[in-house]
């Protein structure tokens, strides 16, 4: 006996798959909340490179522990995972949008040498803008790159 689907089923079910993974991409109400929450992450870990040792190491690395928990409670919420980095073009989204907040990083880290803790919160802000925007951008190009020829 022969368990395996028939090509044109296996089609169907690659189709499925691919369709449920955008129907929880393009949830509104859930990419607002995690775009929301990804992006106060991103905003402190960017901030907290103005702060001294071991305030700035705590900012990210709760930072990463933040995203993590994120990743793992939207993985179970939905059922599905995606990494950021696939498909070609999103991969890409997400490149740029990692490339940027490592740069506002470095800066803050710079900031924090000078001893102007100030910089912490424009710096955090312009992350979180960032981190909206780039999340935004990311799941228009993922559905575009995703919807069925």
């Amino acid at each position: 006996m022969n368990d395996q689907p028939t090509p044109a089923e296996a089609l169907d079910l690659i189709r499925k798959s691919r369709n449920a993974v955008r129907a929880a991409v393009s949830d509104g109400k859930a990419a607002l909340r995690y775009a929301l929450i990804y992006s106060a992450i991103v905003g402190v870990m960017v901030g907290g490179q103005v702060l001294d040792l071991p305030f700035n190491v705590v900012c990210s690395a709760g930072g990463v522990l933040g995203l993590a928990l994120l990743a793992k409670t939207w993985s179970d919420r939905t059922g599905i995972w995606i990494s950021g980095v696939s498909p070609r073009r999103a991969r890409w989204v997400a490149i740029g949008l990692g490339a940027v907040l490592l740069v506002l990083m470095l800066v803050g880290v710079q900031f924090g040498r000078q001893q102007q803790i100030w910089a912490g919160i424009p710096l955090g802000l312009a992350a979180f803008a960032i981190a909206m925007a780039g999340s935004w951008l990311w799941i228009k190009v993922f559905l575009a790159e995703t919807r069925e020829p």
